[in-house]
């Protein structure tokens, strides 16, 4: 059976997943963001996570010469800002708390709305797609 890009969203779309916002700076030292739901753990011995982020992700030039970026799990009360990251607005920090990663370049670490965060850099980068 052959699944379309549609079906595809579809299916993914329909069962539950954590929400997180992969934070990062820029090389002016500005804060950037995105929402996602790609991330998973691929190893606890070596704490190591697997982000999928779209090139085309206005966060992906910072992710990528920054190094280092935040993973912030999101709270219930989070739920505004994931809707605010998903999208491409001006200031998606606005009227946000945040501090910077002392183990992550600076990257923000949302912390009025973080559930729980994980401050990494960057290992590997594997294009796909």
């Amino acid at each position: 059976m052959s699944l379309d890009s549609e079906r595809f969203r579809e299916i993914f779309g329909s069962f539950p997943t954590a929400v997180a916002i992969v934070t990062a700076l820029d090389e002016q030292g500005r804060p950037r963001g995105f929402t996602c739901n790609a991330v998973c753990s691929v190893s606890a011995a070596t704490p190591r996570l697997l982000v999928g982020v779209g090139k085309s992700s206005q966060t992906f030039p910072a992710l990528a010469a920054s190094g280092a970026f935040v993973v912030n799990f999101l709270a219930e009360s989070g739920e505004q800002a994931s809707r605010t990251f998903a999208d491409k607005g001006p200031d998606k920090f606005a009227g946000l708390v945040w501090e910077p990663s002392a183990h992550a370049g600076g990257a923000p670490i949302l912390t009025d709305i973080a559930l729980a965060y994980a401050g990494c850099r960057t290992g590997q980068t594997v294009e796909a797609g």
